[in-house]
């Protein structure tokens, strides 16, 4: 996603030019039923379940709405990544930890990419996986609830809170997000 944004408050701030927005893209999508690819979803809006192979279905795309909502909101990436390993780092120390049974699933089903970015305990293995620069990009990075800042935009974060949830079965659908959104 392309945006033009403007800088406010001395450049630490930016805010998307236009508030029109156009979907575009559906070139991935497909039937519940149907076939699907593995990897699905722009990098940075990957949901944690796709990134680890435990599969996708539609609240992938819930995931994806929140994080686009977020960078839309704040002017940057949520998860500004190009590294799957980092990514999950970056989703632990922005939302919280995994949870323990999605972290079982994705071992049962043979995750390299959990095996390799978590130990025992389910915590991510930060320091010991990621490059200095990418484990300092992401000790850097704050939680959510930084994110939105204003009293009056409580309501968004609270939408933010139902839609980017690690778990895919304990995140807001879309009807559900709609309805109960817009303070």
């Amino acid at each position: 996603m392309v945006t033009k944004c403007r800088e406010i408050n001395r450049g630490r701030q930016k805010l998307p030019e236009s508030t029109r927005i156009k979907v575009i893209d559906f070139g991935g999508a497909t039937y519940d039923d149907d076939k699907k690819s593995s990897v699905v979803n722009t990098r940075q809006y990957r949901a944690p379940e796709v990134i680890l192979g435990c599969g996708w279905s539609m609240p992938s795309d819930l995931w994806s709405a929140g994080c686009i909502m977020a960078e839309l909101y704040q002017g940057d990436l949520l998860f500004a990544t190009h590294d799957n390993l980092e990514h999950l780092a970056l989703i632990e120390r922005i939302i919280g930890p995994f949870p323990r049974r999605m972290l079982q699933r994705a071992s049962e089903l043979k995750s390299p990419m959990a095996e390799q970015a978590f130990d025992s305990s389910g915590r991510h293995r930060m320091e010991r996986v990621l490059s200095l620069d990418n484990a300092s990009h992401v000790r850097e990075s704050t939680p959510l609830e930084s994110v939105v800042r204003r009293r009056k935009d409580a309501w968004f974060l609270d939408l933010l809170r139902r839609l980017i949830v690690i778990d895919p079965e304990r995140r807001s659908t879309a009807r559900d997000a709609l309805r109960n959104s817009f303070g």
